[in-house]
């Protein structure tokens, strides 16, 4: 049986792995003076107006309608090669844009937090034997989905853009796949070290 302990590292190591990549994606977002006033250009992806998965998380990249079209060039460079408008059309219930997407407002920040609390405590039931056996599985189910739904984006990028990316931004995609296929790995023996923790009770 694995110990809470390992079951929390590999917690852990998946937050982080959410880091990783929503950095990325945030600097991806954001536009710089300095690159509008011509220094180094940086990378830059303007996200998708908000969709039915993401409808209270406002783009903190776009200034809305009039915004730039994410085809555009900066500094002169070459368009950055992801484009999360059209990632955000083709995904849209995907839980990155829910729970990941990098955001400026405040509520949506509430709602992540309220949920990180929530989802803590039932990592604390589950982790404590106190959960029902159906109460293992629902918590599961979701880390389960959410990690398939970040390794279906990280693997999109890579697939069709990966080539192009800078060397930086396509080392986080590949952390965060790696991480993620690792984590649904984890997450079969963690829910069945789990069930029997409470086969007790």
């Amino acid at each position: 049986m694995r110990s809470p302990l390992t079951s929390m590292r590999a917690t852990v190591v998946t937050a982080i792995a959410v880091i990783v990549v929503g950095g990325v994606i945030w600097r991806l977002r954001s536009t710089p003076d300095e690159v509008r006033a011509g220094a180094q250009p940086a990378p830059l992806v303007r996200a998708a107006p908000a969709t039915a998965a993401a409808a209270s998380a406002p783009d903190p990249g776009s200034a809305g309608p009039g915004a730039a079209d994410p085809a555009e060039s900066i500094g002169g460079a070459t368009p950055y090669p992801v484009d999360l408008r059209a990632l955000r059309a083709r995904l849209p219930a995907n839980r990155f844009w829910l729970l990941g997407a990098p955001t400026s407002d405040p509520a949506v920040a509430k709602q992540r937090a309220a949920r990180a609390e929530r989802d803590n405590a039932a990592l604390g039931r589950v982790m404590s034997g106190e959960a029902s056996a159906d109460e293992v599985r629902a918590y599961y189910a979701e880390r389960r989905a959410i990690s398939r739904d970040y390794l279906q984006l990280a693997e999109i990028v890579l697939a069709e853009t990966g080539e192009a990316l800078p060397a930086r931004d396509r080392g986080a995609f590949e952390l965060s796949a790696n991480l993620h296929r690792a984590r649904l790995q984890q997450i079969d023996r963690d829910e069945a070290d789990a069930l029997a923790r409470r086969a007790p009770h």
